[in-house]
């Protein structure tokens, strides 16, 4: 692959190490820390996405901050993911009990959640070779 030297000692060569065991090469996308990475694209996994989908309603603060903590890792997936969740977050908050009381902003919030992490999102490496504009949500 890389002429008489095998990967391994290109990689030597240039001051790097890796165990041949646990490296993949020359596929077009691999997991990765609960990404599904290539081609110019990241999206998370799908045993993730199910396992929002598949969420049950939470009863306690600890579940609702669970659920948060899986959806909040995929939040650059969901446009305005914090005003999405901010019904949830209000659950956690020292004014309620351990048993959360859940009412129809958080059932929204908890669906909505759902439904946008798990409408196949996907994120697009930028084509440096386009102009950018920048635009500023108020």
């Amino acid at each position: 692959m890389w002429g008489s030297s095998s990967w391994v000692d290109f990689l030597r060569k240039a001051g790097l190490t890796a165990n041949p065991k646990k490296c993949r090469l020359a596929f077009d996308k691999t997991n990765y820390l609960g990404y599904i990475i290539g081609r110019g694209l990241v999206k998370p996994q799908e045993a993730k996405l199910w396992a929002v989908q598949d969420w049950p309603q939470p009863l306690t603060k600890k579940q609702v901050r669970s659920f948060l903590g899986l959806a909040g890792y995929y939040r650059r997936f969901v446009a305005d993911f914090a005003t999405i969740a901010a019904p949830l977050t209000e659950l956690t908050t020292k004014k309620h009990f351990r048993l959360v009381k859940w009412n129809a902003e958080a059932e929204e919030a908890f669906i909505n959640l759902k439904r946008a992490l798990c409408s196949s999102p996907i994120l697009v490496v930028p084509d440096f070779s386009k102009d950018f504009i920048a635009q500023k949500n108020e």
